[in-house]
């Protein structure tokens, strides 16, 4: 979740269109962040750093406020214009609408509907997206618009590519 809100947000993009690392204090001037909020973009840079989607230098040694950050290889993954940008997969698997069926798996494992997905929505996967634009278009986006998937033992799925 909190790699969605660094893209969500921008930051990759941000710190590319920069050319150079940034400072806490650049990084928080360029961001669409709440005046309220900035304070705690460290810690969310914190915790992208430790999990290895940015760099992060002391530029003189002694003092945090010199504290630059910069991609990783894996954050330009996530760069919106990038061709082999993972973005939009990113920001489509956590949904809320992908992963409330999770929370309904062991309702699943005691009834007969075919896919936790059902249990969850009363419809199946392709006819919630057929139904709501947002995720639809989230799918698109993502690079799910010539698939079909096939329930296979309720949890696994066939995927299929329909030219």
């Amino acid at each position: 979740m909190v790699l969605k809100c660094a893209v969500q947000l921008g930051i990759p993009d941000v710190i590319h269109k920069h050319g150079k690392p940034m400072t806490l204090s650049e990084l928080v001037s360029s961001l669409p962040v709440h005046p309220s909020k900035t304070q705690y973009v460290h810690r969310l840079m914190r915790i992208l750093v430790h999990s290895g989607f940015f760099s992060q230098q002391n530029l003189n040694g002694i003092n945090d406020d010199q504290e630059v950050y910069s991609l990783s290889q894996s954050a330009r993954l996530l760069l919106e214009d990038s061709p082999l940008s993972m973005r939009p997969l990113l920001l489509m698997l956590p949904d809320p609408v992908l992963t409330k069926p999770w929370d309904c798996l062991s309702t699943w494992f005691r009834n007969d509907e075919v896919t936790a997905f059902s249990v969850a929505h009363g419809r199946t996967l392709w006819e919630y997206a057929g139904q709501d634009p947002r995720l639809n278009n989230l799918f698109f986006d993502a690079g799910f618009l010539n698939y079909k998937i096939h329930p296979v033992l309720g949890t696994r799925a066939l995927i299929e590519l329909h030219p």
